[in-house]
């Protein structure tokens, strides 16, 4: 068990026993770092995927996003827009800002046409 009395500082280790510690750390980190690419390479090939339920494709259509950009990354986006406006979730608001917001943190302009979603915000800010 790790204790005050049983923990030796690097700068107190051998050069050996230094690199020693080193390369183990650099061999976790490199461990990690493959299992979140591959969980991100993963993610990808299900978000490319077309959406596979009629009813849910059709919702989309009735927004009117293009058929050519429906896919599982379309659905996800939807449902983050929906959170954000029906139950004004500052969570999703939140992750919606930094998806839109380039490198530099400066926020994208993107028109949002006049649709079910939008009229359904514009409401509840009159209530406000």
């Amino acid at each position: 068990m790790a204790n005050e009395q049983n923990l030796i500082p690097l700068n107190k280790r051998s050069a050996r026993e230094r690199k020693e510690i080193s390369r183990k750390g650099a061999k976790a980190s490199n461990e990690k770092q493959k299992a979140k690419r591959t969980f991100r390479n993963y993610m990808n090939i299900l978000l490319d995927q077309p959406v596979k339920s009629e009813d849910t494709f059709n919702s989309l259509v009735k927004l009117g996003i293009p058929i050519e950009s429906i896919d599982n990354k379309m659905l996800v986006a939807v449902a983050l827009f929906k959170k954000a406006v029906s139950e004004g979730d500052v969570q999703a608001v939140k992750e919606i800002r930094a998806i839109t917001e380039d490198e530099k943190g400066i926020s994208v302009n993107v028109k949002i046409e006049d649709d079910e979603l939008t009229k359904s915000l514009e409401g509840r800010a009159k209530k406000l």
